[in-house]
């Protein structure tokens, strides 16, 4: 019955199990994929062999068969390459054997069409010279007659009879030679296929082991080029769980490591392949990924009920200990200490003692039996606790092999006051590593430098120092310095003790730890044996604070060895003597734990005073002065402010120049910030006071040696985790006029920015940058909204001149104003620039955002698009008067349908109040229909009046407008960003069209204008909203009253498909 079916049903019968079909296939085109084998072999018996493998490799490949019905031509295309391969194999051996000639046209043509890497790459000819060599070997080793009679028969093409008479013994013997010396030759090709692979899986592994090693570059230029030879090797492995392991190993490093990388066809790979190959440190990521997108109880519920028991279930050990462990920070974290306790016992009953997590879980417990001691009687504000673990392993190219690189950190922090510093002032070890991980190198001599991947430099300063600690005086101690654009570390080691002290600088800082307590076993600069421990002091006043510093080895096996840490900085009181003491004042405790602002004017008054130094004097100015308007911006502080406050900062960067490429880093140690929610385009200009930053945001530099007219260059990295792809283009433009001067010789650059999100994503779109020399930038102009708003931020005041393009020098000043501002807005930034303490540039920024509130409007025709209204009317130009009317009562709509509410605790007010905004949407079109713009706000009115009728007991039409707002949710929903979306009647709203999420309207003549109040209608109902209000134990209280009630439950089920559906 199946012969009579075609080869495209008899694939698809192969592949549902059926190998019967299969069978039918083999037999159809036997004589025809034998004849394909001879044509290249020239040998019947070789021929059979090379049909024999071209079926069973379509067998195992039949699933990648695109074309089922063209099953014949794959098949013997396969078996031609079959046959190359046997013909490859055996030509270098055999010299009877016929080369391949240039008119064998199927033979040049397969072999032009192998991959590069089975006909060029250098790996695969080396493989296959050391096949050759065992091969020749196996034949050779052959006896003498039956080389000869397999040589002559199968090279050769005598038939049996023409070998017994040309070697003059039976046709009986021939055969059983023949069958003897084939059986024999198979099981040695076979046995050397078997080395080979293993040979090729072997290097594919260990090429995925040195992928990893990139984990200890800071930067990764040149990794994705890598990561693509690895996983295509990876992906030729044969099918294995251990192929699906290194695959995951590979991918998770693209995710991490590649810009562009991170998407949904990728993660869903990453899961496949972790599971396939049972690979727990990438499962674990992809939980812990699933579980940051919950939050409160949702998020509780779904690691206890859901992630733990899968893990459970598919014998994911670490993952699941690791998962444990999340879960008693999230415990911990949501004010239920002593269950996130036992949840931390239970992961470190569960992780090997070789996981660095594990290690964490036991710090965490330590921390929090130390808190209760050294923390008592301090306010939260001014606690800072960290527990630490970190995973470092002996390099393998060092020559002492006792001596650990630093992988990476893994930590947990408890209090407020120092989360800003983890790693600058706390944890020596990752401070002694900022170089590629490296703490020293064996083959520096005393004097010599090591660049890392990012420009860190580690120098080998000295081999004799003495050291005075706590704890003794340590002669002979090698001296290792690691310096790059944040700090500079000095790191003291001495053999068989480990690292006795640390001088740490910043711009600001110049603090030293120093050894107190020590247990150690064990040799070299930082023995590593279980159970050695270091603890250091900071050498503070315990009048003014309070440190502990302690670090011990958890586990070592030689090769990785785990540190755990527990790390404690206690503030008191502040020094009013001491300069940096009155700057971390005003730093820390501007912002109280409550949220609120807190007076620092003695700090400031006193810090003005002390400061010195040229950059003390510039980072106290900027300072003081961004400190002050916040404060007097604030209704609070200042009731007869004249200004509030929308966008200040005060910033530090240090400054970098490595390869013609300037960059600054902000030192968030001591920038600070006040800002409020600005979402009117009339205020957004503001936001665009960070004119340096954003261009390095943008770039990840301020200027380019690049940056030459005719250039045009992309960028993609990682900023903030958010995947940025900047295109930009210099060009050459004519001079620029200030009110700082005119300006010659200048260039543009143009910039078109994407992958900001979160609040940041003023940050996209195009930017203009215009560069002067010896000046630097002379004017920026900022876009948004697709382009449609823009703003100039232009130099109105300058002192000090220097080189290039973006002169980098001391005493320079630079001042920026927003140029034509509306609504009583003020926006600059001012720059000044001074030599740090360690004698490199810092810039200090003092960036103002305020708006002007002395006048009062009480007239609504005195809005600007009144008086543009009216002012074209008066012109005459009549048409173009009726648009703006038009638009105004779009806006006015808008402003009015978004008004504060005013209803707390009054559902029956409530109740009216949704219920007319209600009725006005339904009378917005002619025929009662709501238009498409406005669906979004009627279903999320919908929704909270149905929430509001619960509150008045009105239980029957409140689930009338739950189910009907869950019913035309999906309406919306569905709708894409971009989408133009009708408004209402025409003849109201002047046939305008509102662009979906992006916060613009297009005019009927195309042209475009901003909207402020868009928001009212494109976000007010996101896919969350229903299930978030229906779960909510806060904010939706009126729900309380049917929580538990069966129709309830349902519409919550409901809205949590709307959350979790892919729109």
């Amino acid at each position: 019955m199946y012969s009579e079916l075609d080869d495209k049903t008899l694939v698809m019968l192969t592949l549902a199990g059926d190998q019967s079909a299969y069978e039918i296939l083999v037999a159809r085109y036997q004589y025809r994929v034998t004849t394909a084998a001879m044509s290249l072999l020239h040998s019947k018996f070789m021929a059979d062999d090379a049909a024999q493998d071209a079926f069973i490799a379509a067998w195992m490949k039949l699933n990648t068969l695109r074309e089922p019905e063209k099953f014949g031509v794959w098949v013997v295309r396969i078996a031609k390459r079959c046959a190359l391969n046997m013909r490859v194999r055996y030509s270098e051996y055999m010299e009877h054997f016929p080369a391949v000639a240039e008119s064998d046209e199927d033979a040049l043509d397969l072999l032009y069409s192998l991959p590069d890497d089975e006909t060029s790459n250098p790996e695969y000819r080396y493989m296959r010279s050391e096949e050759r060599a065992q091969l020749r070997e196996r034949v050779d080793s052959l006896p003498e007659k039956v080389r000869m009679i397999i040589s002559l028969h199968y090279f050769d093409g005598l038939s049996i009879a023409e070998i017994a008479d040309r070697m003059r013994i039976s046709e009986g013997t021939v055969k059983r030679q023949l069958h003897d010396g084939r059986k024999h030759l198979r099981k040695e090709l076979c046995a050397m296929d078997e080395t080979m692979n293993d040979s090729f899986v072997r290097r594919v592994m260990k090429k995925v082991e040195e992928l990893k090693l990139w984990q200890y570059n800071k930067q990764k230029n040149g990794f994705e080029s890598v990561y693509r030879d690895v996983l295509r090797d990876v992906e030729e492995l044969p099918e294995s769980t251990d192929k699906y392991h290194a695959m995951a190993d590979v991918l998770l490093r693209g995710w991490w490591w590649i810009p562009g990388k991170q998407n949904d066809e990728l993660y869903a790979r990453l899961r496949e392949t972790a599971e396939l190959g049972k690979n727990d440190e990438v499962m674990a990521f992809i939980v812990a990924r699933e579980d940051e997108k919950l939050w409160g109880n949702e998020k509780l519920e779904f690691m206890q009920n859901k992630q733990i028991p899968l893990l459970e279930a598919k014998g994911f050990t670490v993952a699941l200990g690791r998962e444990w462990h999340w879960l008693g920070r999230e415990l911990i974290n949501q004010g239920k200490t002593d269950e996130g306790i036992d949840a931390l016992k239970r992961a470190i009953s569960i992780l090997p003692e070789s996981d660095a997590y594990r290690a964490l879980s036991e710090s965490i417990l330590e921390l929090h039996k130390l808190r209760e001691v050294f923390c008592a009687g301090t306010e939260e504000n001014r606690i800072s606790m960290l527990a630490i673990a970190s995973e470092q392993y002996c390099d393998t190219d060092a020559v002492n092999k006792t001596t650990p690189r630093y992988w990476q950190q893994y930590y947990y922090d408890s209090g407020v006051w120092g989360y800003l510093c983890h790693d600058s002032t706390y944890n020596i070890f990752c401070n002694a590593s900022y170089c590629d991980g490296h703490f020293t190198l064996e083959r520096l001599s005393v004097g010599e430098s090591y660049v890392g991947s990012d420009g860190t430099t580690l120098t080998y300063t000295d081999d004799s120092a003495t050291v005075e600690t706590p704890c003794g005086v340590f002669d002979g101690c090698q001296l290792w310095t690691t310096e790059n654009i944040r700090c500079t570390c000095d790191t003291y080691y001495k053999s068989g003790v480990g690292i006795v002290a640390q001088r740490y600088r910043d711009g600001v800082i110049d603090e030293t730890r120093r050894l107190c307590k020590y247990n150690v076993r064990g040799d070299g600069l930082i023995p590593c044996d279980i159970g050695n421990s270091w603890e250091y002091t900071a050498g503070y006043d315990p009048e003014y604070q309070r440190y502990l510093s302690c670090h011990k080895v958890i586990w070592s096996d030689g090769k990785k060895t785990i540190f755990g840490a527990v790390i404690g900085n206690v503030r008191l009181k502040y020094d009013l003597d001491s300069w940096l003491d009155m700057m971390t004042e005003i730093r820390r405790e501007y912002f109280g734990s409550d949220g609120k602002l807190h007076d620092v004017s003695e700090a400031m008054s006193r810090v003005q005073e002390l400061a010195s130094t040229p950059a003390q004097k510039a980072h106290t100015k900027s300072a003081v002065s961004v400190m002050r308007r916040i404060f007097d911006t604030n209704e609070e502080f200042n009731p007869t402010l004249t200004s509030v406050g929308l966008w200040n900062f005060f910033q530090y960067s240090e400054v970098s120049v490595r390869d013609g490429r300037y960059s600054i880093k902000d030192n968030r140690n001591w920038s600070f910030e006040w800002k409020a929610r600005i979402s009117y385009n009339s205020i957004k200009a503001v936001v665009f006071n960070d004119i340096y930053g954003i261009l390095s945001s943008a770039t990840e530099c301020i200027w380019s040696d690049e940056w030459q007219a005719g250039a045009k260059l992309t960028y993609e990295f990682f900023r903030l985790d958010y995947q940025v792809r900047t295109k930009l283009s210099c060009e050459s433009c004519e001079p620029i006029t200030t009110k700082a001067g005119s300006f010659d010789d200048c260039i543009k650059l143009t910039l078109d920015v994407s992958g900001f999100g979160s609040g940041l994503e003023y940050r996209n779109g195009k930017k203009e940058y215009y560069f002067a020399k010896g000046i630097g930038i002379v004017r920026a102009v900022f876009y948004w909204q697709v382009d449609v708003c823009k703003c100039v931020y232009e130099l109105t005041s300058y002192s000090g001149v220097g080189e290039g393009y973006m002169p980098i020098c001391e005493k320079l000043t630079r001042h920026y104003d927003a140029i034509d501002l509306t609504d009583g807005c003020e926006a600059y930034a001012d720059y000044s620039y001074a030599r740090d303490n360690r004698g490199n540039i810092a810039i200090y920024e003092d960036r103002c955002g305020v708006k002007n509130i002395t006048y009062r409007v009480t007239d609504y025709g005195s809005i600007w698009d009144e008086v543009a209204e009216e002012t074209l009317w008066n012109d005459g130009k009549h048409d173009e008067s009726r648009m703006r009317h038009d638009i105004n009562n779009l806006k006015l709509l808008l402003h009015y349908l978004g008004r504060p509410d005013r209803y707390w605790g009054r559902p029956d007010k409530a109740v009216a109040w949704h219920e007319y905004r209600l009725r006005m949407l339904e009378s917005l079109s002619p025929d009662g229909e709501i238009p498409r713009a406005f669906l979004g706000l009627y279903v999320s009115i919908k929704f909270r009046n149905a929430c509001a009728l619960f509150g008045t007991g009105e239980k029957e039409r409140a689930y009338q407008n739950l189910d009907e707002s869950l019913e035309l949710a999906p309406e919306w929903l569905k709708i894409q960003d971009g989408e133009p979306l009708d408004v209402g009647d025409e003849l109201i709203f002047g046939g305008v069209k509102l662009i979906h999420g992006k916060g613009i309207i297009e005019l009927p003549d195309g042209s475009r204008e901003p909207l402020d109040d868009w928001s009212v209608l494109d976000t007010i109902c996101t896919r969350d909203l229903f299930y978030r209000g229906l779960t909510s134990p806060h904010g939706w209280e009126w729900f309380d009253s049917v929580r538990s009630e069966e129709r309830y439950k349902a519409a919550v089920e409901r809205a949590k498909e709307l959350r979790d559906r892919e729109w």
